[in-house]
């Protein structure tokens, strides 16, 4: 009887039929969150002067590198948008450089991190502000 079950055993591992373990979990898409920091690099900008924002987005579980693109919208102190723009993202830490405002004061700038519909990692949002002399 022993010699049948350990024979039954050896077909079943040879012809397939035996079940096994997954090799790696299912991911599912918007399923793992993301961190977003803005930083922009002069706190004053003057007039004729550029704009540039670092920018980054991490995922808080797991080290893969989220793709996707960035909308940045500047608004004034009233909170009328000034001038709204889409960036692509790779990854890693990137500066983006803007052409000067005309409006002056204190203006925020608002980021938006968005991610392909197929994508694991969810989509982030930070803000900071800068005054334009």
């Amino acid at each position: 009887m022993m010699k049948r079950i350990a024979l039954a055993a050896a077909a079943m591992t040879l012809s397939g039929l035996a079940i096994a373990a997954p090799a790696e979990a299912v991911v599912y898409p918007k399923s793992i969150a993301t961190a977003c920091s803005e930083r922009i690099v002069d706190t004053t900008v003057a007039r004729g002067q550029s704009i540039l924002i670092d920018f980054k987005a991490v995922p808080t579980a797991g080290n893969g590198r989220p793709v996707g693109s960035v909308k940045f919208v500047f608004r004034n102190r009233a909170g009328k948008v000034i001038r709204t723009t889409t960036r692509s993202y790779g990854g890693k830490t990137t500066r983006y450089g803007f052409v000067p405002l005309r409006a002056r004061g204190k203006i925020t700038v608002a980021a938006r991190f968005r991610t392909p519909a197929d994508s694991v990692y969810k989509g982030c949002s930070t803000r900071a502000s800068f005054r334009r002399l």
